[in-house]
């Protein structure tokens, strides 16, 4: 019988060890090249972000800019509508001292004179002249637009009223509305004064530039990736 074969007991083993460092070789490139896939998809998202943020801030400063526009209009509407208040509201008052149903009501009398009886249809036909006319001349597009709206029934209002009055006049049979019609007139400017301020106030605010997102300033966007095997 020859000599028993040599026993190489760690032959077996260094090859599974070598074949296991070269698994392991193959899979470092993959678990790099996912990482940087992650990080890529990253970096495209917050591009992404970045440039809807840019475009909703673009549009936006558009919008501000017409909102500015209807501003600067409502502003205009506003000091109108203020001047005509008070000036139609200073008018008004010898129409409501010398009206005899105020007088009966509150109990005062005011002094007269030859003459005294015309102060109140002059002075509310110089209150309807002065402050009613911009309610007409804005309830006309209204009606040939065919959509009656709050200006319409304004003129509908104070333009019965003065014809009315000016009936009573002539026909002295009925009390006449000259106080109703000054007061209403005066009510209705102040009531828009107040709303032109209000939406001039919305409109400054809404054409104030939109504030950008805090986002991250430092991000990457690789293009394509070069694996390099050592």
């Amino acid at each position: 019988m020859g000599p028993p074969p040599e026993e190489h007991p760690h032959h077996g083993q260094n090859t599974n060890t070598v074949e296991g460092e070269v698994d392991s070789d193959d899979e470092e490139p993959c678990v790099e090249q996912s990482i940087l896939e992650e990080e890529a998809e990253d970096a495209d998202e917050a591009v992404r972000d970045v440039e809807e943020h840019y475009e909703h801030g673009t549009e936006h400063g558009d919008h501000g800019a017409e909102h500015g526009d209807h501003g600067g209009m409502h502003e205009g509407h506003e000091q109108m509508f203020r001047r005509r208040f008070f000036i139609s509201t200073i008018l008004s008052v010898p129409v409501l001292l010398y009206s005899e149903m105020l007088q009966e009501w509150l109990g005062f009398s005011v002094p007269t004179f030859p003459g005294s009886e015309w102060i109140n249809p002059i002075f509310a036909i110089i209150v309807f002249a002065y402050g009613g006319i911009p309610f007409l001349q804005m309830g006309v597009p209204e009606l040939k637009d065919r959509s009656p709206g709050m200006m319409t029934l304004i003129s509908m209002a104070i333009s019965v009223a003065f014809v009315y009055s000016l009936a009573s006049v002539v026909f002295p049979t009925q009390s006449a509305f000259f106080w109703e019609l000054v007061t209403l007139i005066d009510i209705m400017l102040l009531g828009h004064w107040i709303e032109m301020r209000s939406v001039r106030r919305a409109s400054r605010r809404m054409s104030r530039p939109a504030r950008p997102t805090n986002v991250s300033n430092r991000f990457y966007r690789p293009r394509s990736f070069v694996l390099v095997e050592f």
